[in-house]
C-alpha cells in the first residue's frame, strides 16, 4: 500500500502537474497517512495472530468451477441481447453514452436500462472469477475455456459500457493468476508451467495474445482521443483540464517535453499520468472539503447507488451535489477518498478492518491454503486500484466480491488422512 501511494504522490509532484483552482492540503494530507497507517495496523494485528497449517488438506472446485461457469454464460448470452442493434465501435458514442448515464445519475434520473443490462450487471463480473479458477486450478490451463467463460463476458461488457477499466482488471487477475501457479503448482496439484519453448501452437497463441494487446492498448489511446475531439483534440483537453477541473499541465519541465513531442504524445502521457495520480489530488481535496452527507456506500458501491436511485433518485441528487460543489464529481477519489464520502472518519476503522482481511488473505496464501489463493489476485488487486478506487477495487467490485466469495464458500476442503 505504501509502495503504491508513494509511486502515484511521484507522479503528480515529478510531472508538470498544476493545481490552478486550490491548494494542496496539509490537512488533507495527514488525513491521507492516517488512512494508510490504519490501513496498515490492521495488518500488523493480523500478522501477529496464530496461523494453522494448510499441507494437509486437499480441495475439489469443481462446484464452485460449474457455478462460476453458469453465471459466466447468462452474463454472455444477456449482453449479447443487449448489444443487440446498439453494440458500436464508435468511441465518441460510447463516449456520448457514458457522459448522459452519470449525468442521469447525478440529477436523479429513473434508469432506464433494458433487463438485459441489468441482468448482465449482476453476472459478468464473474468473468473474472473464473479466470481465477480456471489459471489456478485446472490442471492443464484450457485457454478456450477461458477466452469463452472468463474474457468473452468481460470484453462484451466493456463494448456494451463503453469502458475499458473492465479489460484491465482482467489483464491483472490473469496475470497474478499465473504468477500464484507458476509459484504453487506442486500445491494446487496442477501442470507446472514449463520453461517456454516455441511450437506451432504456442506462436499461434503468442501472435493471438500479441495482437489482444496491441488491439487493447490502440483501444485505451483510442477512448482517450475519441473524448478530446469533442472538445476540439488534444489542444482542447489541455483547456477543458484547466478550466473545468481546474489541472494544468504546464510546470516544471513542461517546456521541455512539448518542445521534444507533439501535443498528442504529450496529451496521452497526462491522461494515463492523471489516471494513477488524480486519487491523490482528489482524496485531499475531499477531505479538506467535503462537508455533505454521510453517503453509507451510495456512493463508492455501485449497486447500492443502483439500489437507492430505484427507490428515490432525489436522494442521489442531494448527495452528489456536494461533489458538485467541490468540483471532485466524475473524478476517481481513491479508496479512502470514497470511504471517507460514504463514512467520513469511520472509514478509518473499514480502513484498519481492510489491512486486517489483506494480511490474513496473504499469510494464509504463503502458509498454502489453496483456498485462499483464490482471494489472493483480488486482494491485490485492491491494494493497486486503490489510488483510484474503492477497498473492493473497481466499479461494480461488490458484485465482484460476490461471485469471488461464493466461489470460495463452495470449493470443498478434505482433510488428506
Amino acid at each position: 500500500m505504501f509502495r503504491i501511494w508513494t509511486f502515484c504522490s511521484f507522479l503528480w509532484f515529478f510531472l508538470p502537474f498544476q493545481l490552478l483552482k486550490t491548494d494542496f492540503s496539509n490537512f488533507g494530507f495527514l488525513v491521507l497517512i492516517a488512512f494508510i497507517l490504519f490501513f496498515i495496523l490492521g495488518g500488523q494485528l493480523a500478522s501477529k495472530s496464530k496461523m494453522l497449517s494448510f499441507k494437509n488438506y486437499s480441495y475439489d472446485v469443481k462446484f464452485s468451477l460449474s457455478i462460476i461457469t453458469l453465471i459466466s454464460i447468462i452474463a454472455t448470452v444477456f449482453l449479447i441481447f443487449e448489444s443487440q442493434g446498439k453494440l458500436t465501435l464508435s468511441l465518441a458514442d460510447a463516449y456520448i453514452s457514458r457522459s448522459n448515464a452519470a449525468q442521469g445519475l447525478l440529477y436523479g434520473d429513473v434508469s432506464n436500462s433494458s433487463i438485459y443490462f441489468k441482468v448482465a450487471f449482476l453476472t459478468y463480473p464473474a468473468g473474472y472469477v473464473y479466470l481465477a479458477l480456471g489459471i489456478l486450478f485446472l490442471k492443464k490451463i484450457n485457454f478456450f475455456k477461458l477466452t469463452l467463460f472468463g474474457l468473452l463476458p468481460i470484453s462484451l461488457s466493456a463494448f456494451a459500457m463503453g469502458g475499458r477499466v473492465q479489460l484491465f482488471y482482467a489483464i491483472l487477475v490473469i496475470f497474478l493468476s499465473l504468477s500464484l501457479r507458476k509459484k504453487y503448482w506442486e500445491i494446487l496439484g496442477v501442470e507446472k508451467l514449463n520453461k517456454f519453448r516455441w511450437t506451432i501452437k504456442k506462436m499461434f497463441i503468442a501472435v493471438i495474445l500479441f495482437t489482444a494487446l496491441i488491439v487493447t492498448s490502440i483501444y485505451f489511446v483510442n477512448v482517450f482521443f475519441a473524448r478530446a475531439e469533442s472538445v476540439g483534440g488534444s489542444e482542447g483537453m489541455f483547456k477543458v483540464a484547466e478550466t473545468i477541473w481546474g489541472i494544468g499541465f504546464r510546470g516544471a519541465l513542461s517546456n521541455f517535453l512539448f518542445e521534444i513531442f507533439s501535443i498528442d504524445i504529450i496529451f496521452i502521457v497526462f491522461m494515463f499520468s492523471w489516471y494513477l495520480s488524480q486519487g491523490f489530488v482528489m482524496s485531499n481535496i475531499i477531505f479538506e472539503g467535503y462537508d455533505g452527507p454521510l453517503q453509507l456506500g451510495v456512493y463508492g458501491v455501485e449497486i447500492i447507488s443502483a439500489i437507492v436511485r430505484r427507490f428515490d433518485g432525489t436522494i442521489i441528487y442531494n448527495n452528489f451535489q456536494s461533489l458538485m460543489d467541490l468540483g471532485t464529481y466524475g473524478f476517481l477519489p481513491s479508496a479512502f477518498g470514497s470511504l471517507f464520502i460514504d463514512f467520513h472518519f469511520f472509514g478509518l476503522i473499514i480502513s484498519f478492518l481492510w489491512g486486517w482481511w489483506s494480511t490474513k488473505v496473504y499469510r494464509k496464501t504463503i502458509n498454502l491454503s489453496v483456498k485462499s489463493m483464490l482471494l489472493y489476485p483480488f486482494m491485490i488487486i485492491g491494494i493497486i486500484l486503490s489510488i483510484i478506487n474503492t477497498p473492493i477495487g473497481m466499479t461494480n467490485g461488490f458484485i465482484t466480491f460476490f461471485w469471488l466469495f461464493t466461489a470460495y464458500f463452495f470449493i470443498k476442503k478434505q482433510k488428506i488422512i
